[in-house]
């Protein structure tokens, strides 16, 4: 699929490279949280991301939107955990060989 941002330019998938970059922002809070002050991050968060002169910011900075609810945020992490953590612990093994 091409970018609204780079029309044009075939995405690395396209041009036969399994790679997939992202880049991830979220809100934290401590653990144990309440859940109503979780709720109110939440939902301020999600009324932020749209907003019209946010969206048009990001738009311009070329940063794609989606928002994720606590548990879709939860659930992109642990994935994202899943192909990183492979990847850590090669880094240390190379560096370790030289």
């Amino acid at each position: 699929m091409e970018s609204p941002f780079f029309p044009g330019i075939k995405p690395f998938m396209a041009q036969g490279y399994n790679i997939n970059l992202i880049a991830s922002r979220g809100i934290a809070a401590p653990a144990g949280t309440p859940k109503e002050i979780v709720d109110i991050l939440t939902k301020a968060a999600k009324k932020a991301m749209e907003a019209e002169d946010f969206k048009k910011k990001a738009n311009d900075m070329a940063m794609g939107l989606r928002y994720m609810d606590p548990a879709e945020y939860e659930a992109h992490w642990a994935d994202l955990e899943k192909v990183c953590k492979p990847l850590v612990e090669l880094s240390k093994t190379e560096v370790t060989n030289k």
